[in-house]
């Protein structure tokens, strides 16, 4: 119901062949409807059950609705605000699935771009907010990292480029065996500096003791 954005598709296949390399088993899903999406993540959840460690990457328009966050699929039509809550996949589900991997879940949310759906909705609408609101992590071993702060837009990338820098930065950093908040940190400097400030990763986690490795 809007014109597609040009590199998610090309941001999720890449981070799939990326995290093959580094030992994952991948499933790769694009353009998916919304049952398609509520589908293959009932499945990716029963897979996370018996992982050490279960990651999730999302790329493609995603937003707040009245202080949750949603991700949206091409079937998503917008014209209210009671049809978006339904319409859409909420980011709190990801997130039940990914708690029950053994050791760690992952959540990488490039998401927040800037969605040409806001204008079907009426003009009175105030309850949808461009960006994503954080999620809350506490009690739950979940790393959680957003292409921009809450609230904020990710770039989609320029015409010249097959990656959001986001995505890049994932790309360029995931395989480093080091702790995964310091590769997180190290994504988040890449971003600032090829967007030259504009757009600065976040990430939500209370993960208890120990380093966390995603090699």
């Amino acid at each position: 119901h809007t014109n597609p954005l040009p590199n998610p598709t090309n941001d999720a296949s890449a981070i799939a062949k990326k995290l093959e390399e580094i030992g994952f088993e991948v499933t790769l899903s694009l353009d998916f409807s919304q049952k398609e999406m509520e589908f293959a993540l009932a499945d990716f959840g029963d897979a996370a059950l018996l992982a050490d460690v279960a990651l999730f990457y999302y790329a493609g328009h995603g937003f707040q609705l009245k202080g949750e966050s949603y991700l949206m699929p091409i079937d998503a039509e917008l014209k209210t605000e009671n049809r978006a809550k339904i319409e859409n996949v909420k980011l709190e589900l990801v997130l039940d699935y990914l708690d029950d991997a053994k050791k760690l879940g992952v959540v990488l949310i490039d998401a927040c771009r800037s969605n040409p759906l806001f204008t079907r909705l009426p003009s009175n609408s105030r309850a949808i907010t461009r960006g994503l609101a954080l999620v809350d992590t506490q009690g739950k071993n979940l790393f959680v990292s957003y292409a921009a702060g809450p609230g904020r837009e990710a770039l989609d990338g320029v015409e010249d480029e097959k990656h959001s820098p986001y995505a890049q930065a994932l790309i360029d950093f995931l395989g480093k065996e080091q702790d995964i908040s310091l590769t997180f940190r190290e994504i988040r400097a890449k971003v600032s500096k090829v967007t030259n400030g504009q757009q600065i990763p976040m990430v939500e986690e209370h993960l208890s003791g120990g380093q966390y490795y995603l090699t």
